[in-house]
């Protein structure tokens, strides 16, 4: 069923809150590593990252802090 004009106006005026899920699939595409293995089921999902050893200088250069806090924050 298509929307009408008003429902749209609506919509652009009253956004609904994200789900969690959907503020993860926002993270996710942002994430700055590469994602090996994602699948995506009904009450979980499963990510697998590649992130390469570097030494401590090298990785403090490529990764910001910001970026650490936001990864972990989405894991936990």
């Amino acid at each position: 069923m298509k929307k009408t004009y008003q429902q749209e106006q609506y919509n652009e005026l009253h956004p609904r809150p994200k789900s969690r899920y959907e503020q993860f699939q926002e993270w996710l595409n942002e994430c700055p590593v590469q994602i090996e293995d994602y699948q995506d089921n009904t009450d979980h999902a499963i990510v697998r990252f590649d992130l390469p050893f570097q030494d401590e200088e090298n990785f403090a250069e490529s990764i910001t802090q910001e970026q650490l806090n936001s990864i972990k924050g989405n894991l936990l």
